[in-house]
């Protein structure tokens, strides 16, 4: 790209990939590319984002493109973190990842969710430990820890402050309606 640049200082470029890869999109908006398209695409789609560029609707120094890179930079983080919440994701490495300071991070961060950083976070990783102990016979402590919570008793009580109960007690709402399900349509009697 760097030659590319050189060489035609304005050319406009369109990366099409099929790789998803959020390092590969941000290297490449960070490089300069006009536009970022991630395969399959139809030939209308392709038509349609030509049309846009050559308009003049998505030039590289209009204050739309800047929002519009914010954007699809947010939305690669967000992807980022629904793949990697597992692992310590702090504030200052994500920002940094997206190649921005902590309060640009944030302040970008809130506009395009309408949550902070850690409730976003804390979100997907209860979402995913409420699926593993209404599924699993795992421990609490285990499922914990496998969500990406080094202390128990920080998950209990973010968990609890989503779900309105602890995590033991889900456990326990979730097998009462399992084992009621069961019952019911044992008996012939099937929820409509």
């Amino acid at each position: 790209m760097g030659r590319v640049r050189e060489a035609k200082p304005g050319l406009l470029v369109i990366l099409m990939t099929a790789y998803s890869c959020e390092n590969l999109a941000i290297q490449a908006l960070r490089a300069g590319v006009t536009d970022y398209l991630k395969k399959p695409l139809t030939f209308s789609d392709l038509r349609g984002r030509l049309s846009a560029i050559l308009e003049g609707k998505n030039q590289g120094d209009g204050p739309e493109s800047v929002e519009s890179r914010e954007v699809f930079i947010m939305d690669c983080i967000a992807a980022f973190m629904e793949e990697n919440y597992i692992h310590e994701l702090t504030l200052d490495k994500v920002a940094a990842r997206g190649g921005m300071n902590r309060f640009r991070f944030c302040r970008g961060f809130k506009e395009r969710f309408g949550m902070n950083y850690t409730s976003y976070l804390n979100n997907i990783r209860t979402r995913n430990a409420a699926r593993l102990i209404k599924n699993s016979d795992m421990k609490i402590t285990e499922i914990s820890h496998l969500v990406g919570y080094n202390c128990v008793t920080y998950f209990e009580r973010v968990f609890k402050a989503r779900y309105g109960v602890p995590p033991t007690e889900y456990r326990r709402e979730g097998r009462t309606d399992k084992d009621k399900s069961r019952t019911e349509k044992g008996m012939g009697l099937i929820k409509a």
